[in-house]
């Protein structure tokens, strides 16, 4: 029988920019969390209120 791991933290992702962000954070000495951003969307701008939403309105926000 094969059990399913359930991934938490950082160990969720996967990929070739979450390789290049280990090189990075190794090569110059930081710690960092990635994490979903609430509404789940990457980013796009409202056409009436002109707000972002996502991962832009996140980085705008923090």
């Amino acid at each position: 029988m094969h059990l399913a791991k359930n991934y938490t933290g950082n160990e969720r992702f996967f990929g070739f920019c979450v390789d290049i962000l280990n090189r990075i954070a190794n090569l110059v000495g930081f710690d960092y969390i990635l994490d979903l951003v609430p509404d789940k969307k990457y980013g796009a701008k409202d056409p009436v209120t002109g707000e972002w939403n996502g991962m832009v309105a996140q980085l705008m926000k923090h």
